[in-house]
This record gives structure tokens, C-alpha cells and sequence, in this order.
């Protein structure tokens, strides 16, 4: 909604507002992840297209939404998470209860 309501109050301005919401993604803050390759897999499975992203992907979506090519696209959530939003997510507190066992 905030997205929404910023681009309806922005659009007259000629400022374009979309958020990206992305799935797991490696990068060096989320390094400290892959020390629980369990959890690493089960957010793997758990994504139609059975791999995490990587940050050039992201960044293809951000350059594309602030090109010209994307001038007509305002007030929009965009998910790169591999469809992960389709199923389920994993029990990270599980995950990370089993690594402390």
C-alpha cells in the first residue's frame, strides 16, 4: 500500500514508485546463511525454479524498472523470488535450533 499510495501522490510529479521484493539471494550479508546448508536447500526446494537468485538478477530488474522501457509502470510490488511466494517458507527457527544441536 505504501507503494501504491506514494505513486498515486508522486505520479503528477512525473516520479514513477516500485518496490522490489526479492527471495534469497547470495551476497555478502547473507553469507552467514550457507553455514546452515539445510536451510539453504529447503529454501531451494521450496522455489519452483529450485535455486536462490543472484544479485545481478536483482539488479537486471532494478535497471529495467528505472529505464525508460518501464516509463509506464508505477504503483507495482515486483517479487523476484523465483516463485518461492507459491509455496511455502521454511521453519527457520527449526533450521537454526537443529545447527545449535
Amino acid at each position: 500500500m505504501l507503494v501504491q499510495v506514494a505513486a498515486l501522490e508522486l505520479g503528477q510529479s512525473g516520479i514513477r514508485v516500485n518496490a522490489v521484493a526479492p527471495g534469497l539471494v547470495r551476497t555478502g550479508l547473507t553469507d552467514p546463511m550457507w553455514l546452515l546448508p539445510k536451510l539453504v536447500d529447503e529454501f531451494e526446494e521450496n522455489t519452483p525454479l529450485g535455486r536462490h537468485a543472484t544479485p545481478d538478477e536483482i539488479a537486471n530488474l532494478v535497471a529495467f524498472l528505472t529505464s525508460e522501457e518501464a516509463g509506464f509502470i508505477t504503483g507495482s510490488l515486483h517479487l523476484i523470488d523465483g516463485g518461492a511466494h507459491t509455496m511455502r517458507y521454511p521453519d527457520i527457527p527449526a533450521r537454526i535450533a537443529e545447527a545449535q544441536s
